[in-house]
């Protein structure tokens, strides 16, 4: 089992006892008695970063463009009247592919951190997730998941737009948890 868990743990990505960068997280998940390691950045995810600043080129509209075809004949207004009213109900919400490792990893992280997050599965819905993240490129510039809102804005995806890591990294992710009311208590 012990040899299992290790596998699993590198296959996705979790940080080593000894990584400097994650010491300030792994302190507070010590002082919350956790035993799960905060993940450490993957191989592609430098390659994930430099993608995610494509914002503004010809690239990402192209990107916007094909999401759009993808989800067909569909009401924006309507689409958009939806995400707002999922990202005013809930302080925070993560759209997300299932399956999507940025995706379990964002997931993971949220919770590893104590979040109250509402969770939204794009491809359940078929058509309606295509029009959602269609919208949600239109919205946020992004059609790559997770797209994660805090407090009704968007904060990126795991690793880019900042990003989830980034915010945990910089320490920025407890305070905006507690502003949105995102934050269960311990």
């Amino acid at each position: 089992m012990a040899s299992l868990q290790v596998s699993s743990r590198a296959r996705v990505g979790f940080a080593t006892p000894l990584d400097p960068a994650r010491g300030t997280l792994r302190q507070a998940h010590r002082r919350r008695g956790r035993t799960m390691l905060p993940p450490r950045a993957g191989p592609l995810d430098g390659i994930i970063g430099k993608v995610g600043k494509i914002a503004g080129t010809p690239l990402n509209e192209g990107k916007k463009k094909f999401a759009q075809m993808q989800a067909g004949d569909y009401s924006p207004e309507t689409i958009r009247a939806y995400i707002t009213d999922l990202t005013d109900r809930y302080p925070v919400v993560v759209f997300t592919w299932p399956g999507c490792p940025y995706c379990v990893k964002a997931r993971r992280l949220l919770a590893e951190v104590g979040a109250n997050y509402h969770t939204v599965e794009l491809d359940k819905s078929h058509s309606l997730g295509k029009a959602i993240r269609a919208e949600l490129g239109q919205m946020t510039n992004r059609t790559s998941m997770p797209n994660i809102f805090i407090g009704g804005k968007s904060y990126g995806g795991c690793n880019d737009g900042p990003g989830l890591v980034s915010l945990i990294d910089e320490g920025i992710i407890i305070p905006l948890l507690q502003r949105a009311g995102g934050l269960n208590a311990y």
